[in-house]
């Protein structure tokens, strides 16, 4: 920005201006330029409403004067007003059709808006009129891979690494997208190159950890982590990520000390809390992960995901009576979930309320499965429905991949399990618990609670309800 009331025209319209600033005798154009002026000092000061003000009187005096719909469209974006801003940036382009950066700002507002392709379409005549212009390159790119167009957006970003070989920030966004396509020696190239320019960068650092983590490199995601961390010691999210490797190295106590450090930074971030909960409950710390669960459920009330993870440490504690609101909640807020539906009636069953657990997983049969369509979860909903027999859910399970072969297995003899155990048939039960395990790994969704089940089957320990 700056005082003369010609800033950035170009040459013909800053001439034809000039003209009508003697024609005038310059009293008509120079006060339509103090607004302007003083909506920028306005402006700089955090006075938006004001500087918008400014810019109105100037359009009001020189109602073709596109510099001020120029800066006007800018107050009111950095306002939320994006309707408004459109409307100068586009009045602008009228006025000045080869104006180039009212091009570029409305192509950023219309992705703001969701309105990608008009986006690109700015970006796009933006290069067309500047094809020097490594900036609309760039921000092409961005709207592209919101498209989800990432060989479009790789495109561009090469583009402005041609135009501006030195930018940092063009091989940042080209490696975050390449980690996107799952290229992840390619991300980390990149991002290699992006220190190269800008070696005091703690978001580099933290991207090529995360495509490092990707590629399975712990040790090098660790060691990118924590030079981030060095170079941003405030960053939550450094934090997190350092959580997150830690935690796969095996190392819990120190992914929950580094979760705790992110918290202490953002206290109502609930993933924070998720993830901590998470990792506690690999630890068997319930208690833990249960307080963590519930100050998530608490920023998040509406997150079905959060009451089943806090239900399902209820369930395998035996706390039924606890675990029932919570499936129950899960179920409201996600209503197609049909493992919220298998577990309460699980939990209902081991109340004593077999017979009305059925009744309603019957209910939500007819109405989501009327058609026995053979999917998995319609073959546990009728076995447990007892539609189906143990001999058919077990031949339900056969799977040619060996992986979901295994997966399905554990489900079977887990669903088949609990039902002799709710029956009262702990040895049957036990045999099928131990069949899971064998055939399971610790990422199975059943597996924790299969190793419970067999600790309360070996103590002797009744359920509690």
């Amino acid at each position: 920005m700056t005082s003369t009331l010609y800033f950035k025209f170009p040459t013909k319209i800053a001439a034809l201006l000039t003209l009508l600033t003697l024609a005038s005798g310059s009293i008509l154009a120079q006060t339509a330029a103090d607004y302007l002026n003083e909506g920028f000092t306005r402006r700089k000061a955090g006075d938006i409403d004001g500087a918008i003000a400014d810019y109105s009187k100037a359009i009001e005096l020189m109602p073709d004067y596109a510099q001020a719909y120029y800066d006007r469209g800018f107050a009111r974006s950095l306002k939320k007003d994006l309707d408004g801003a459109i409307a100068d940036y586009t009045k602008c382009i009228e006025i000045v059709p080869d104006f180039v950066k009212p091009y570029n700002n409305r192509g950023l507002v219309r992705s703001s808006k969701g309105d990608f392709d008009g986006a690109i379409a700015d970006f796009t005549k933006a290069i067309t009129l500047k094809p020097s212009d490594p900036g609309a390159y760039s921000n092409r790119g961005l709207v592209k891979e919101k498209k989800g167009d990432y060989d479009g957006a790789v495109a561009d970003f090469s583009k402005a690494i041609e135009v501006e070989p030195g930018s940092a920030k063009a091989y940042s966004n080209r490696g975050l997208v390449k980690d996107r396509k799952g290229d992840y020696d390619g991300a980390i190239a990149d991002f290699t190159k992006a220190i190269q320019y800008q070696p005091y960068d703690p978001s580099a650092y933290s991207n090529r950890g995360l495509s490092k983590f990707h590629k399975q490199d712990l040790t090098g995601a660790l060691a990118d982590f924590n030079q981030s961390a060095q170079l941003q010691p405030g960053n939550p999210g450094t934090y997190s990520n350092l959580a997150l490797v830690r935690g796969a190295n095996g190392d819990l106590d120190g992914a929950i000390a580094d979760y705790s450090k992110a918290i202490k930074m953002t206290p109502r971030e609930a993933n924070l809390y998720i993830n901590r909960a998470n990792t506690k409950s690999v630890k068997s710390d319930y208690k833990g992960a249960i307080d963590d669960y519930t100050i998530a459920i608490q920023l998040q009330p509406e997150n079905s995901l959060i009451y089943l993870s806090r239900g399902h440490l209820y369930y395998i504690q035996h706390r039924f009576k606890d675990a029932l609101p919570d499936y129950e909640k899960a179920t409201t807020l996600n209503p197609p979930d049909e493992y919220s539906q298998f577990f309460l009636w699980l939990i209902r069953a081991r109340l004593g309320q077999k017979s009305a657990a059925t009744n309603e997983l019957q209910k939500y049969l007819e109405y989501h499965h009327a058609k026995d369509t053979g999917d998995w979860p319609s073959r546990i909903s009728r076995f447990l429905s007892g539609q189906l027999t143990e001999a058919e859910l077990f031949k339900a399970a056969d799977n040619p991949d060996p992986r979901t072969a295994d997966f399905l297995f554990c489900e079977s003899r887990f669903f088949s399990g609990t039902v002799h155990l709710i029956n009262g048939d702990t040895t049957d039960a036990a045999t099928d618990f131990n069949q899971c395990i064998e055939k399971s790994s610790p990422d199975f969704r059943e597996y924790q609670t299969v190793v419970s089940e067999l600790q309360f089957l070996e103590s002797g320990k009744p359920n509690k309800k």
